[in-house]
């Protein structure tokens, strides 16, 4: 399932909304998907890309010429999607197991910086979580998927729309480890294990949470200047390095705009 090619195909199958794709087979299909998207188009290679690698956005002639001299001979390993404008993203994070039980957790905010995910935070709804929480739940008891999913979204306004798939933990899922009743890495273990799945609840019900990350900028040894207001993760990564994510800080509290401000004070205090 790390092909995103079949991951689209599935989310068509299903009924789920996704923006609109095509499969490059040959060069000319270069041409025909950018023309077909009306000149806006993206271009991501179908195995292996994260946070940005591996993703191409084209707007006019002058980019499409530089990528398909940049992939020439290996087209086939992309697909074409069409370039969203959204107003958000979001997450929606599910775990299943050999029993057919399947939990999620509460839809999840996103900012993106670089490409990467920057911050996560909650509790967040969208009228159109119900419906797309129903259609994800058949479609993994269709394929009898088991562990941890992770669904990440477009909130075009009104709609949402799968943008991908990553059938793993996830970097948004960081949040739950001090948010929720059970982490999605324990909810994982209980999914592969066959262990039964307990209902997923929020700690603080009326509170909001929210994840930093920690991302390199450069090549010197970390540093923690001064004590943190959150609860530090570190990776211990022998090697920093620009945009490579080096651990996260979470979060909790009666007023999310107060936990915007404490990660604020927290970037400042570290070197990285």
């Amino acid at each position: 399932m790390q092909d995103r090619w079949p991951q689209k195909e599935l989310l068509y199958d299903f009924g789920i909304p996704t923006s609109p794709f095509v499969k490059i087979n040959s060069k000319d299909d270069l041409d025909m998907a950018f023309k077909l998207f009306e000149n806006k188009v993206v271009f991501k290679k179908r195995f292996g890309g994260y946070d940005g690698f591996g993703t191409f956005v084209i707007k006019n002639q002058i980019q499409l010429g530089q990528f398909k001299k940049a992939v020439k001979g290996t087209e086939s390993l992309y697909l074409a999607e069409k370039l969203i404008e959204f107003k958000s993203e979001k997450s929606l994070i599910f775990g299943r197991n050999a029993r057919g039980e399947i939990v999620h957790y509460p839809l999840l905010q996103s900012l993106q910086k670089n490409n990467q995910c920057f911050q996560v935070w909650g509790p967040h709804q969208h009228p159109m979580e119900k419906e797309l929480i129903k259609r994800i739940s058949k479609l993994l008891s269709e394929i009898s998927y088991i562990g941890v999913i992770a669904f990440e979204l477009f909130d075009l306004g009104r709609d949402l729309i799968v943008n991908e798939i990553a059938p793993r933990v996830h970097n948004t899922g960081h949040v739950t480890q001090n948010a929720f009743s059970i982490d999605q890495f324990d909810l994982h273990l209980r999914c592969i294990l066959g262990s039964p799945l307990p209902e997923i609840t929020q700690i603080n019900p009326r509170g909001h949470y929210l994840m930093q990350n920690l991302i390199g900028s450069n090549h010197r040894t970390p540093k923690v200047l001064d004590q943190l207001n959150g609860q530090l993760y570190w990776y211990e990564k022998e090697e920093n390095r620009p945009l490579r994510k080096m651990g996260h800080i979470n979060y909790e509290g009666a007023r999310l705009s107060s936990l915007f401000e404490l990660a604020k004070q927290d970037l400042r205090k570290i070197q990285i």
